[in-house]
C-alpha cells in the first residue's frame, strides 16, 4: 500500500533517474557487476510501482510512440499490452470533433479540434518539460472514449534533449458524472426558482439580498438589480408591531433552522401587500450559516377574503343576537320612559323621589350606551391592534348579549378560575366566544341542555406542548366549551375546522363559524381541539398564551367636576342636543354660543375668531361635516382647539382627526363629568 501512495511527481522523478542511471552505467569494469545488480533492483522496484499503481501510467519515446503501459491503463483501455505498444498517442486520442460514445454509454460532444490539442501538448512538452492537470479523452480499442486527467513530464538526457515522456492518467468518469449531475441539479433548481409563482429571495449570512426570482420582482415592482445588495428588512413596512413579529420569527429561524410568519411588504409604488414568508437557513459543510432562502407568497387577496368572510360571520351572529338586543333595549327604554313619566306626572313635587328616578334614567341610558358600544365593537370591520384582554370579562360581555336569545331549555354554567389576560384583538376574541357559544346552542336547540364554559390557567411542559400544533412550553389560558347536544359523527369530525363545512341544514348557517374560530386561535399563537360523540355532546378546548401585563400606578380619581369660564362655540344639527349641550356647558360655568347650522357656526367664528377659546362640533351634519368645519375654522385661526363629537362615523377615525389638528375625538353620548374633564384637558394644554 505504501508504494501505491507515492505521488505522481515522485514516480516521474524515479523513472527519470532510472533512465539516466541506465544511460550512464558505463563505469569501470570492477564496478560494473555491482552497478548492474543495483540497476536490476531499482528496475524491479520501479516496475512494481508502475504495475501496482491505481493510476494509469504510459511511457512514450520522443516522437509520441508508446513504449510501455501499466496494468491500470490496459484495464482502462480494455486491451492487451501488445495492442498498445508501438501505437502513437494520436491513435488512442480523439483527433476530430464530433459525437462519441463514452465507456459509460453516454454521448460526448467534442467541439474543439482535438488534433490541434495534441500538437499543442507535444510543443509544450518540448518547451516547458511538463503539463499538469490536463483533461483529455482516451479512445479505447472498441472506439468508446474515457475522460482522463493527465500529468505529463518529458524525459531528457544529460544534454537536455527530449528522449521521451511519462504520462500519469486518472480515470475521471465518476467525477464527470457527478459534475454533470450537479449541473443538471443546478439548472433544475434555477428553472424551478425562475418559474415559481411565489417570490423567492436568497440572502447571504448577513441578510443582504444576493438574488431574487421574476415573481419577486413582479410582486414588489422592483427589478433584480435594485433589490440585489439591499438588506431584506428594507422590504418590510416601517411598523413596530410588524418588525417585532419578524424579529421574533428570526429568533425561531436561528434556533430551528426554519420559520414561517406573515408580514407586510412595501412595493415600489408605496403600496402595502400582505405576504406569507417561509424562510430556511442553508449551512456549509462546517455547519456555519452560508445563506438564507425565503419563499414569499402574496396573500393580500386571501386576507381580504378572510376579512370579508369574518365580517359576514359577524353579521350572521348579530342577526342571531337581534332578539336579545331588542329585548335589552326594550327593557332599557321601559325604565327610561317609566321613570321619566313618573317624574312628569308627579310634577317633581317630591324632590328626593324625583332625583332617585332621574338617577335610574341615567343608569338606564348608560346601559344603552354600553350595549351600543358592544354591538359596534363586534360588528366593526377593521382589525384592532392586539392589546391586553381579560378573557373572563369578554366571556361575561358575550353572555350578556347571548343570554336573552337562547331558549330557556339551555342552561349556561360558567366556571371562571382566573382573571388573567391574553394579548389579543378584542374584536376577534369576542368573535371567537360568540361563534363557539352559538355553535353549542345550535346543537341543543331541539332538546335543550347545558352549555358549560370553563376558564383556567395551565402551564405546559415540553411533553404536553408536543401534543399540540406549534405550541411551546409555557403559561397558557385554557378555555373549554362543553355542550350536551347532538354531537358530531366520527366520520366528519376531522373536517369541522374546514371553511364552509357544516352539519347544519340549508339556510341554517354559512359553515364558517368554527373555521373562523380556528383561524382566530391560530392567529393568536394558540391551538384548538375538538372531542365529540354522537348523542353525548361536543367539547372544544382552546389554549391561548397567557400574557403578563406590566403594572401601572393608578392615578388618583377626584370626585370634583371640572369647570371654567372660557367662551365655547357649540355646534350640533339636532336642536334638542344643541339645547341640552348649551345648558350642560353653562352649568359648568362656560360662556356658550350654540347653533344647529355649520354654515352659521362658520359665519359666527369668522366675525370674531379670537373671541372663542374652544369649538365643540358634531361630525355628522348636513352641508358641512364637523371634520370639514374644523378644517375651515383652523384655516381662519390655526391655533383654535376643536373637539369633534360623533355617535358613529365610518368616514373619520380618531387617527385622522388627530392628524388634521383636531385636539380630541369623542364618541357620544358622553356624560357631564367626562365632557367637563375633556374640555379642561384641551383648554389647559392650550
Amino acid at each position: 500500500m505504501q508504494d501505491k501512495e507515492k505521488t505522481r511527481e515522485q514516480l516521474i522523478s524515479e523513472l527519470t533517474e532510472l533512465r539516466q542511471r541506465c544511460e550512464g552505467s558505463g563505469s569501470s569494469q570492477p564496478d560494473l557487476a555491482h552497478a548492474e545488480q543495483e540497476l536490476k533492483k531499482t528496475k524491479d522496484f520501479l516496475d512494481n510501482i508502475i504495475e501496482s499503481s491505481l493510476d494509469c501510467i504510459i511511457i512514450t519515446d520522443r516522437s509520441g510512440y508508446i513504449t510501455r503501459a501499466n496494468e491500470a491503463l490496459l484495464k482502462l483501455m480494455d486491451c492487451k499490452k501488445e495492442d498498445l505498444t508501438g501505437l502513437h498517442m494520436a491513435e488512442i486520442s480523439i483527433t476530430e470533433a464530433g459525437t462519441y460514445e463514452s465507456a459509460s454509454g453516454e454521448e460526448v460532444q467534442i467541439k474543439k479540434n482535438p488534433g490541434d490539442a495534441i500538437s499543442e501538448i507535444m510543443f509544450r512538452l518540448h518547451t516547458e518539460g511538463k503539463i499538469k492537470n490536463l483533461e483529455n479523452f482516451l479512445v479505447r480499442m472498441d472506439k468508446k472514449v474515457v475522460p482522463v486527467e493527465e500529468n505529463i513530464v518529458s524525459l531528457r538526457d544529460e544534454q537536455g534533449n527530449t528522449i521521451g515522456a511519462v504520462g500519469i492518467l486518472r480515470d475521471i468518469t465518476e467525477r464527470k458524472r457527478v459534475e454533470k449531475e450537479l449541473r443538471e441539479t443546478k439548472n433544475f433548481l434555477e428553472n424551478v426558482i425562475e418559474s415559481s409563482r411565489d417570490g423567492i429571495i436568497i440572502v447571504n449570512e448577513q441578510g443582504y439580498i444576493t438574488s431574487v426570482n421574476p415573481a419577486m420582482e413582479n410582486m414588489c415592482s422592483f427589478n433584480k438589480e435594485a433589490l440585489t445588495g439591499q438588506h431584506a428588512s428594507t422590504l418590510t413596512i416601517d411598523d413596530e408591531n410588524i418588525k417585532k413579529n419578524v424579529l421574533e420569527s428570526m429568533d425561531e429561524l436561528f434556533t430551528r433552522g426554519y420559520c414561517s410568519y406573515e408580514t407586510k411588504h412595501i412595493t415600489r409604488a408605496g403600496q402595502f401587500i400582505d405576504v406569507e414568508c417561509n424562510t430556511s437557513i442553508i449551512k456549509d459543510e462546517r455547519g456555519n450559516i452560508a445563506a438564507g432562502v425565503s419563499i414569499i407568497r402574496d396573500v393580500t387577496d386571501r386576507k381580504r377574503m378572510e376579512r370579508q368572510l369574518q365580517q359576514a360571520q359577524k353579521m350572521e351572529a348579530v342577526g342571531t343576537l337581534a332578539g336579545g338586543i331588542a329585548h335589552d333595549f326594550n327593557n332599557i327604554l321601559a325604565a327610561i320612559i317609566g321613570y321619566t313619566e313618573i317624574n312628569i306626572l308627579q310634577g317633581f313635587a317630591d324632590k328626593i323621589k324625583a332625583r332617585r328616578n332621574s338617577e335610574q334614567v341615567l343608569k338606564s341610558a348608560e346601559r344603552a350606551k354600553e350595549l351600543i358600544n358592544q354591538i359596534l365593537t363586534f360588528s366593526r370591520q377593521n382589525e384592532n391592534e392586539k392589546k391586553y384582554v381579560q378573557v373572563s370579562s369578554a366571556i361575561n360581555e358575550t353572555l350578556k348579549l347571548l343570554r336573552a336569545t337562547l331558549p330557556t331549555t339551555i342552561e349556561i354554567q360558567t366556571v371562571i378560575e382566573t382573571d388573567a389576560k391574553v394579548m389579543a384583538d378584542q374584536i376577534q376574541m369576542q368573535q371567537l366566544l360568540m361563534n363557539l357559544c352559538t355553535n353549542a346552542a345550535h346543537a341543543m336547540r331541539e332538546k335543550g341542555g347545558i352549555l358549560g364554559i370553563e376558564l383556567s390557567e395551565v402551564n405546559l411542559d415540553a411533553e404536553t406542548a408536543s401534543k399540540y400544533h406549534d405550541l411551546s412550553p409555557g403559561p397558557f389560558l385554557m378555555l373549554t366549551f362543553r355542550d350536551t347536544g347532538t354531537g358530531i359523527d366520527p366520520a366528519v369530525i376531522d373536517r369541522v375546522f374546514e371553511p364552509f363545512f357544516t352539519t347544519k341544514g340549508v339556510g341554517e348557517g354559512t359553515g364558517m363559524g368554527i373555521a373562523l374560530a380556528y383561524g382566530i386561535v391560530k392567529n393568536h399563537g394558540g391551538d384548538i381541539t375538538v372531542d365529540s360523540r354522537p348523542g353525548r355532546g361536543t367539547t372544544f378546548q382552546i389554549l391561548l398564551p397567557r400574557a403578563v401585563e406590566k403594572t401601572k400606578e393608578k392615578a388618583e380619581i377626584s370626585d370634583s367636576i371640572h369647570s371654567g369660564t372660557e367662551r365655547i362655540l357649540f355646534v350640533d344639527d339636532e336642536e334638542l342636543l344643541v339645547d341640552v349641550g348649551q345648558k350642560l356647558l353653562e352649568s359648568l360655568g362656560y360662556n356658550v354660543v350654540a347653533t344647529s347650522s355649520s354654515n352659521d357656526a362658520l359665519d359666527i367664528f369668522r366675525k370674531e375668531p379670537e373671541s372663542f377659546d374652544l369649538v365643540i362640533t358634531d361630525q355628522t351634519m348636513p352641508v358641512i361635516s364637523g371634520y370639514a368645519l374644523a378644517t375651515k375654522l383652523m384655516e381662519i385661526r390655526p391655533d383654535v382647539p376643536v373637539i369633534l363629537c360623533t355617535g358613529f362615523s365610518e368616514t373619520v377615525s380618531p387617527e385622522q382627526a388627530k392628524a388634521a389638528g383636531i385636539r380630541e375625538f369623542v364618541i357620544k353620548p358622553v356624560n357631564r363629568a367626562t365632557i367637563a374633564e375633556i374640555i379642561r384637558r384641551v383648554l389647559d394644554k392650550k
